[in-house]
């Protein structure tokens, strides 16, 4: 308003106008009616006042490119075009399969490949005490490595061995924390956060006996979604499948119900038996970018996934 000359700003304080919210909630003929200034006058007033102040509206395209997402890729060139290039930072990616389906092997591989192919730190959370520092030198010594490079990349895996959700949920906090802090060299190039499994964690919260369990599981998930879409972290964890029994008979499902459900924003099911040529089917069975119940086929060995 200090914009206007101080004839127009008097007559416009003295019909009650004294900011440029009162003067944009008004109408345009009643205030020229008020405050005695020309209707075209005060449209011109209402258009420029509008340039100045009011918020520009930015497309929704824009905003997500303007985030900071990335991609990166797995070492498996088929599950990279199964996911549309790789694992985006800023989102949670669940792997789920039965016993056998090459769940921890997948998360060995991918943390290995990443570390090597983008120089970024992976913080490998193992529960279960499954993490295999043998199988990370394997993956990497087939990808040609010498022994240096090889040490250097399994030196940007730093592993955590914790037993509760507590743990846990102190560990992503320390996380959050540290990042913005620029001195820990592992925080500051931190793009991947492994957690092999998720299931044992939570599932003893789940029974009847513990009313508070669904609510330290929103805890968990918002922990996650936030460290992921606040520093620019893919998240991979792993679940289980149980028993689904329903109309349809019985089928499998992902561990730990309805309300973890909505938790990943891209899930791959893993099969647990292997097809006639000895290739594993992994099915993208959620996304929120891409169409689901597309499949591919990969290998796992000593070196890690590899593309029949």
């Amino acid at each position: 308003m200090n914009t206007l000359c101080a004839d127009t700003r008097a007559k416009l304080q003295q019909a009650g106008i004294k900011s440029v919210v009162d003067f944009v909630r008004c109408a345009p003929g009643r205030i020229a009616s008020k405050a005695g200034i020309p209707y075209k006058e005060v449209v011109e007033i209402r258009r420029r006042l509008l340039h100045e102040c009011a918020c520009i509206p930015i497309a929704a395209s824009n905003l997500w490119e303007a985030t900071n997402h990335a991609l990166l890729p797995t070492g498996s060139h088929n599950l990279d075009v199964l996911l549309d290039g790789g694992l985006l930072t800023g989102q949670l990616t669940e792997v789920c399969g039965g016993p056998g389906a090459g769940k921890t092997q997948l998360c060995h591989s991918v943390a290995s490949y990443i570390s090597m192919a983008t120089g970024s730190t992976v913080a490998y959370v193992d529960p279960s005490g499954s993490f295999d520092a043998h199988l990370t030198q394997e993956v990497l010594r087939s990808r040609c490595l010498s022994e240096e490079d090889i040490d250097l990349a399994s030196g940007k895996i730093r592993v955590f061995q914790l037993f509760s959700i507590f743990e846990l949920l102190s560990l992503l906090n320390s996380f959050k924390e540290g990042i913005p802090r620029m001195d820990d060299p592992f925080l500051a190039n931190l793009r991947l956060v492994v957690i092999d499994p998720v299931t044992p964690l939570l599932s003893p919260l789940l029974g009847g006996r513990h009313s508070h369990g669904h609510v330290i599981m929103c805890q968990l998930v918002r922990a996650m979604r936030e460290l992921a879409s606040e520093h620019g972290i893919a998240i991979l964890y792993t679940n289980n499948m149980v028993s689904n029994v329903g109309e349809r008979g019985c089928g499998l499902k992902p561990a730990l119900g309805l309300t973890w459900s909505h938790t990943p924003s891209t899930r791959l099911t893993l099969s647990t038996t292997l097809t006639t040529d000895g290739t594993r089917v992994a099915t993208l069975t959620k996304s929120q970018q891409l169409a689901t119940g597309v499949s591919t086929s990969f290998t796992i060995s000593s070196h890690g996934l590899t593309d029949q």
